[in-house]
């Protein structure tokens, strides 16, 4: 009788525990690959030779990716001057944000999100908070990160790609990261749990 209501306990604790666990995990990483001078443009509208940065996200998301979002922050003096483009192990290079924020200058804790507000490209630097992404028109895209989402696995190298595409400004890319949130997989102690 008693083992059997040490039994009954046990799972009523399991169960709590996954009752109680959050709907979805999230986990954000940042770049050590910092800072990243920006080349100036050499071309005006044409991109040019990127700065180029890595990230190694060496956390599994075998269960799936709901949301990414990315943020950087960068030095420069003609934001609409730059194009900020994306990569993972699983999605090519990807843009996320370009011609968007006039002669204002910099960006500040810049979040790329589509859950994000609709950037103001004509006056909007130096972006801190929480913005959609944009094509290469400055035009907001409420799914720029969209690419991203719903792969199986994303873990290993990621890239944020930067490039100038007017001559006379340059700037730097001083910090950027990235957050994903996805169901967590169960908790090893539950994974391996057995009544007997």
């Amino acid at each position: 009788m008693m083992k059997k209501i040490q039994t009954i306990a046990v799972i009523l604790v399991a169960a709590l525990a996954l009752a109680a666990a959050p709907a979805y995990a999230q986990v954000s990483v940042s770049s050590t690959n910092v800072p990243q001078s920006i080349p100036d443009g050499t071309t005006p509208g044409t991109p040019g030779v990127p700065a180029v940065s890595t990230l190694n996200f060496n956390v599994s998301t075998t269960n799936g990716v709901t949301d990414a979002d990315v943020s950087w922050s960068v030095t420069h003096t003609f934001d609409s001057d730059l194009w900020f483009s994306l990569s993972s192990p699983t999605v090519g290079l990807t843009l996320l944000f370009a011609n968007c924020g006039g002669s204002t200058d910099n960006f500040n804790g810049t979040i790329i999100s589509d859950q994000g507000a609709a950037p103001n490209c004509t006056a909007g630097g130096p972006f801190a908070g929480t913005f959609q992404g944009t094509d290469n028109g400055g035009v907001p895209n409420p799914t720029a990160m969209a690419a991203f989402n719903g792969a199986a696995q994303q873990m290993g190298t990621w890239t944020l790609n930067v490039q100038d595409d007017s001559p006379a400004d340059v700037g730097t890319l001083t910090a950027w990261s990235l957050t994903l949130t996805g169901p967590p997989p169960l908790p090893v102690e539950l994974m391996n749990f057995e009544v007997k």
